[in-house]
């Protein structure tokens, strides 16, 4: 999160140059923790961390990769924060068993 308003306006003109040529922003997270490593409230709180004060910055983003590229697929309310919160699209990694 951006300390003053010269480094938010700074930022912003980076950002919007990015956009301008074709990038496109995404989420993982506030503080880039594997989520088999917080309880749902951290997970939601985290994830509300990031809609509040990262994606005023960025723009809303649809894009959610996961920290490190884990996912537990056996945590359906994790995910189900995520798509509540407006997430689509999600990067994650195969994992060797």
């Amino acid at each position: 999160k951006p300390k003053s308003k010269h480094e938010l306006k700074r930022l912003s003109s980076i950002i919007k140059k990015l956009k301008n040529n074709g990038w496109e922003f995404g989420s993982n997270n506030y503080k880039y923790i594997l989520e088999n490593n917080i309880n749902e409230m951290e997970f939601s709180k985290n994830t509300s961390l990031w809609l509040k004060e990262i994606e005023p910055i960025i723009g809303t983003t649809y894009l959610y990769a996961y920290p490190y590229g884990y996912h537990d697929t056996n945590n359906t309310n994790k995910q189900q924060i995520l798509i509540d919160n407006g997430f689509k699209i999600f990067f994650t990694r195969l994992l060797n068993k």
